[in-house]
């Protein structure tokens, strides 16, 4: 049998379905009554966080985990200066942390949203450009400015954005 040369295209179709399989557990869709279904990232075993500017002006929230569950939540409080809005779990679930990341210029990256029944949506990216700290225009002060390559759709805002190392860089906005 003659040796096979590797496939890098394959490897590296293969280790990203390995690196979206592990950030999927981070991302979850927040149902309300008064809003279309929105992305968030579990931040702990028992806060997640999403897009302050899409959240309706309600206080609970029907969360959709990607293993199938739905869980109870309330607004444990917004900053629409950086455009967080954190939900409190009534019920914390195991959930392993990711290592933070430092974004680097070109790196690729790995943004996640959930479609409504909480499964996790993936899109590849790359680091276009990095600033540095910044004020928002609603007065929030914003550690780093990290833009992506492309303009995220609805589905992603809120979700998880991750380096290709599956660590974890931080919340997507548009």
């Amino acid at each position: 049998m003659a040796n096979q040369t590797p496939d890098v295209l394959s490897e590296l179709s293969d280790a990203l379905t390995a690196r979206a399989t592990t950030a999927a557990r981070l991302v979850a869709s927040i149902h309300t009554r008064r809003s279309r279904p929105l992305s968030a990232t579990l931040w702990r075993p028992d806060v997640i966080v999403a897009s302050e500017q899409v959240f309706p002006k309600t206080e609970a929230a029907e969360i959709a985990l990607s293993d199938g569950r739905r869980i109870a939540a309330r607004v444990a409080g917004r900053d629409c200066g950086t455009n967080i809005v954190a939900l409190r779990r009534d019920t914390p679930t195991q959930l392993t942390q990711l290592p933070a990341a430092e974004p680097k210029l070109g790196g690729l990256v790995l943004i996640l949203g959930a479609d409504p029944n909480g499964a996790p949506e993936v899109r590849l990216g790359i680091v276009h450009s990095l600033g540095p700290a910044w004020h928002s225009l609603a007065g929030g002060y914003i550690d780093r400015r990290i833009t992506l390559d492309f303009l995220i759709g609805l589905a992603e805002e809120g979700g998880p954005v991750l380096d290709a190392g599956s660590n974890l860089l931080g919340m997507s906005e548009p």
